[in-house]
């Protein structure tokens, strides 16, 4: 990631973070909450797009699976800061497909269904 692209997400976070700042004036410290977002998921056609900011830098594994859980795909990323996926179902077989993303204990899903 080139160094104006970084500035650009941390200044955006600032900014997104920055009312939630002064939200409990009387609060005794920093929150120890972990801060996660979900991957982005869009559909078009045949194809599924996923987006993911893997914030703390973590190992993400990213598997597909079909109706009957069997493995389709898998991938294992470290040290990856975006992460962005297309995932093309042109040849795959008219079934229903799960793609999960885990990351740091968290797991996320987005169904597909190829017609």
């Amino acid at each position: 990631m080139t160094n104006l692209k970084l500035r650009v997400v941390t200044l955006f976070l600032m900014t997104a973070m920055l009312p939630s700042l002064f939200a409990n004036p009387l609060s005794s410290g920093p929150s120890k909450e972990i801060v996660s977002f979900d991957p982005v998921f869009s559909k078009q056609d045949k194809k599924v797009k996923m987006q993911f900011i893997n914030w703390d830098l973590n190992e993400v594994y990213i598997v597909v699976l079909d109706s009957k859980n069997r493995e389709v795909y898998r991938e294992n990323l470290k040290g990856e800061f975006s992460i962005s996926k297309v995932f093309n179902f042109d040849t795959a077989y008219s079934d229903t497909y799960r793609i999960r993303v885990y990351d740091n204990g968290l797991q996320f899903e987005e169904k597909f269904t190829v017609q």
